[in-house]
């Protein structure tokens, strides 16, 4: 891995532990991260220990759905977001209108059977 193009965002992992870069600057010697999906830990990574991570891409076999229930929770997220303007409505529309996108999307690509029998349940196919 090279720690010059690590941004924040980027998704590392080094076997088991998968991180989320915050800061890709922190200091000369290292990058903070948070651990894992939903933990709010932030750790330091030595950047001379970045060989031994590796970026992980969020798109998979061309589909940007990495997870079975992203597209979903997205959708739900955005639906029950609060606006208190107009253009603030507009951004909330086309953003609902993306996770709509990205929903049919799955739906007509999913091929793993864990992913088919979720959509299945959720009626959505």
């Amino acid at each position: 891995m090279n720690k010059e193009q690590l941004k924040k965002g980027d998704i590392i992992e080094c076997g088991e532990i998968t991180a989320y870069v915050v800061d890709p600057n922190f200091n000369d010697n290292y990058v903070k991260v948070n651990l894992g999906n939903t933990c709010r830990a932030r750790v330091l990574i030595n950047k001379d220990w970045l060989s031994i991570w590796k970026f992980v891409s969020p798109i998979k076999d061309n589909r940007i759905v990495s997870n079975e229930t992203f597209a979903l929770r997205f959708r739900n997220f955005i639906k029950d977001v609060q606006v208190n303007d107009a253009a603030s409505e507009e951004e909330k529309e086309y953003l609902l209108n993306v996770a709509n996108q990205l929903l049919k999307y799955q739906i007509q690509t999913a091929t793993d059977e864990k992913e088919i029998n979720y959509l299945k349940r959720l009626n959505l196919l």
